[in-house]
């Protein structure tokens, strides 16, 4: 059976589980499939262009071993970034946005806490908002961690 790939599970989940009735759905990429035109925002995005990029946090996947080395416990950082558009919104309803989009990053995470197969855990770490105003664009990261306690080492 291939390795589960952390991001990928996380992907999935916004992807499926997202309410669209509490904020409409953004575009959800993974990292290393970044369309161009995300790369190069150059502040036209407009109202409904909101982007999630999921990825491996710089952490990446931990493990710690138990004891006699016969159960280990692993933990996956997975990160985030929120790009929200505001050039035809007003600033504050864009910003408002933003915080939209991690309350249901956050509702996703609390309700699969046990739904990130092989993994146990799926916990939400924070949100950290991007200081900086650029291109038109709001933006932030945030961070969950995947984890399993007590599995049995290879």
């Amino acid at each position: 059976m291939p390795e589960a790939i952390p991001s990928n599970i996380f992907y999935d989940l916004l992807d499926s589980q997202w309410n669209a009735s509490n904020v409409p759905k953004p575009s959800i990429y993974r990292r290393e499939e970044i369309p161009q035109e995300v790369v190069d925002i150059d502040g036209t995005m407009g109202v409904g262009s909101d982007v999630l990029l999921v990825y491996l946090d710089i952490v990446g996947v931990a493990e710690k071993y138990r004891g006699n080395w016969t159960y280990k416990d692993m933990k996956a950082t997975v990160s985030i970034d929120i790009l929200v558009g505001y050039s035809p919104l007003s600033y504050d309803v864009a910003h408002q946005r933003l915080y939209d989009l991690v309350a249901e990053i956050r509702r996703i995470s609390y309700a699969n806490r046990h739904n990130v197969s092989p993994y146990h855990l799926c916990r939400y770490i924070g949100f950290s908002p991007t200081m900086e105003e650029k291109y038109g664009v709001w933006s932030g990261k945030c961070r969950v961690s995947i984890e399993s306690e007590g599995v049995e080492a290879p």
